[in-house]
């Protein structure tokens, strides 16, 4: 689902050409997207927009086999899902049934931010912005910012070691925040065994 979605506005980008991208910058929109792919994790992250804010841990394993996703609400009502490739199951609260579909999930990060970019790019420049640190890692700034006044702008932030997007922000043209996804803690590199809560 996520990992889908970030490969297609990778691809639609470097296809766009150089015009409003400087090479550094599609450099890394490419690494990216093998990273989200390709790399194996197990981490927290917070989605907020407006006064609404969701903490979500994400576990995802990648092999020859493809790969599989677990996403495990970590406030509000408990409940849990599991994506292996593009079946897609949905474990609700104590008591509901569980749902298995084909269907995308959701709205919010990074599903909304793909789509809006992948339908629009050309109407951004991106350019490679400061250093930073998120989740305690080392961070890379890239900036994707409108080219008129019709829409909004983002800023996204790409670990230096693995590639794997950190934190995006989607901010108006007076610099506000409107959304914001961002890892608090992320460990790489591991070897993951996917288990939903229902198996003990």
């Amino acid at each position: 689902m996520v990992n889908k979605i970030f490969v297609t506005l990778v691809l639609t980008l470097l296809f766009i050409g150089s015009a409003h991208a400087d090479d550094k910058a599609m450099q890394m929109l490419e690494r990216m997207g093998i990273a989200a792919e390709q790399l194996n994790y197990d981490g927290v992250f917070s989605y907020q927009t407006g006064d609404k804010l969701q903490s979500v841990r994400i576990i995802h394993r990648a092999d020859e086999q493809g790969e599989v996703e677990r996403l495990i609400s970590l406030n509000g009502a408990a409940s849990e899902v599991i994506r292996t490739n593009d079946l897609v199951t949905c474990i609700y609260p104590a008591g509901k049934r569980i749902n298995v579909n084909h269907r995308p999930l959701g709205n919010g990060f990074p599903i909304d931010l793909l789509t809006r970019l992948s339908s629009a790019a050309p109407y951004y420049q991106i350019t490679v912005g400061q250093q930073g640190r998120i989740a305690g890692r080392m961070v890379q700034e890239l900036i994707i910012a409108p080219v008129d006044n019709y829409r909004y702008g983002y800023r996204l932030w790409v670990d230096k070691d693995s590639d794997l997007l950190l934190q995006s922000e989607l901010i108006t043209s007076d610099g506000n925040v409107l959304e914001r996804f961002s890892f608090s803690s992320i460990e790489l590199g591991l070897v993951i065994q996917i288990r939903s809560s229902s198996h003990k």
